[in-house]
This record gives C-alpha cells, structure tokens and sequence, in this order.
C-alpha cells in the first residue's frame, strides 16, 4: 500500500521487515529493487529541479543587473522591458519591483528636465539644443502634446541650415534613424542637397558596424524581437529564441549582446539535446 501511495521510506521498511521473514522471496526482492529504482528516480528529478532553479535565478539576475546598466544609461523603456521579464515569472520580486519604481521615476524627472530645457532654448532662439530636448521627451513619452507642439514651432522656425545642422548633430549622436529622417526631408525641399545625401550615405555604411543594445532599443521592432528572444531563452524555449534572434542579426549583425545571447542559448540547447 505505501509503495503504490510512493511513500518509499515506508514501504522499504515493511519490505526489509518481510524480508528477514522470507530471506529468498523474489516479490519482496524485486519489489525492494524497484523501490531503491524509484529513490533513484526520485532523487536525480529532485537534483534536476533544483539545478533549474538555480538556473532561472540567475536567468533573472542577469536581466535585472542589464536593466540596471541600461537605467544607468537612461535607457527607460528597455530597462523596464528587462524588469517585466522577471515580474512575469515572479511577480513578487522585490528587487525587480523597487528597479521598476526607479525606472519610472528616473523616467518622470528625465521628461520634466528636458521640457525645461527646450522651452528655455527656445526662448532664446536656440533652435537646436530646443529640438534635442522636446525629441528627448517625445522619446520617453511619444504621446506627450506639449513636446509635439513646441517641437513643431520650433522646426517651423528653423531655416534650412539650421536643419542640415540638426541632421548633423543627431549622426554625431548615433541616432541614426532621426537624422536620416531629417536628411530625407531636407531632400524633399531642396532635391540633391549635397550635404543631405552625403549624410544618408554615410548613414547607411554607420549602420552595418557595432551595434550596442542602447542603440538598438531605439527601433522598436527589432527591440521587440531581442526582448521574445529573452522570453523564450527564461522559458528554456532556446531554439525558439535562437529563431528570434537571428531575425535581429539580419538588420543589426554586428551586436554584441545578440551574438552572445545566440552562443549561450546554443551551449544550453545542447545540452538538453544529450539529456
């Protein structure tokens, strides 16, 4: 009864008491074999437990340590997608909850400064540093009216060079999507401005190099690719997350993060695959 209830220290007691009773009985022999099987069974599934335990633990540290480099990098949005991969699988996580606070309070104080800022160069006339600020806070809230307003005056104020000037400053920032997007406009005004398409050209050649993770956070499809792939890689799901990251490589071949994530989630499919 105990044995078929899998109470195994039990049942192995009654067995080795039946069998100093019938020393050559071969059901109480086979039946004590099968039990000593089960702890076997029972205590590799245990240790098995126990090593993804650990392993989604650390999982989790690393997202958060990430989370925290990128806070430290003012990278808002991608620090708190970092932060929700541990909430999904632990939503009682104290550190992850008080790093998801920060995040959104860093975030506040970070979109208070910058209108302050574009609405005083403004004022003076200081166009540029004006459209850096009010697109800094359109970045951390792409629905805030206040920033598409003033940043709107601001461009319709701005004479061509002082746009070509704008362009410039953004490449030199590695933004670069912004400053094509301004180039191509520069374009649509004044066709085959030299500088303008220099720039777009020197765009396209800027975007095959390095890419780091706070620049690719900045195009938000393939950020929500690299995040899946994080899913997927904390779901032990590694193939599935190779997948996904291989499509990031396409438009961003040379990130780092990307290709290290690619390798360890290769090392752990291979593992599993000689389990």
């Amino acid at each position: 009864r105990y044995f078929h209830l899998f109470q195994l220290d039990s049942a192995s007691a009654y067995f080795l008491e039946a069998l100093q009773l019938r020393p050559d009985n071969q059901d109480i022999i086979g039946t004590l074999a099968a039990i000593e099987n089960a702890r076997r069974i029972q205590a590799e599934q245990e240790e098995q437990l126990r090593e993804a335990e650990v392993e989604r633990r650390q999982t989790l540290a690393s997202f958060l340590t990430e989370a925290e480099g990128l806070l430290g990098k003012r990278s808002y949005s991608a620090a708190e997608d970092l932060v929700e991969l541990v909430l999904d699988t632990d939503p009682t996580n104290v550190s992850a909850n008080l790093l998801k606070q920060r995040i959104q309070e860093a975030r506040t104080e970070d979109i208070a400064v910058s209108l302050r800022a574009g609405h005083g160069a403004a004022a003076k006339q200081d166009y540029i540093p004006a459209v850096e600020a009010f697109n800094r806070v359109l970045e951390l809230d792409p629905t805030n009216v206040e920033a598409t307003n003033a940043r709107q005056d601001v461009l319709a104020a701005m004479d061509l060079t002082q746009k070509i000037q704008l362009g410039i400053e953004l490449f030199d920032k590695g933004r670069f999507d912004e400053a094509g997007a301004r180039f191509r406009a520069i374009l649509q005004v004044k066709a085959n401005e030299p500088t303008a398409m220099d720039y777009l050209q020197r765009i396209e050649q800027a975007q095959t190099r390095t890419v780091t993770l706070e620049e690719l956070q900045k195009d938000d499809e393939m950020w929500d690719l690299y995040v899946e792939g994080l899913r997927y890689y904390r779901n032990k799901e590694y193939a599935k997350a190779i997948e996904v990251w291989d499509k990031v490589l396409k438009k961003y071949p040379n990130n780092p993060s990307t290709l290290d994530n690619i390798q360890q989630a290769r090392l752990r499919l291979g593992a599993q695959d000689k389990q």
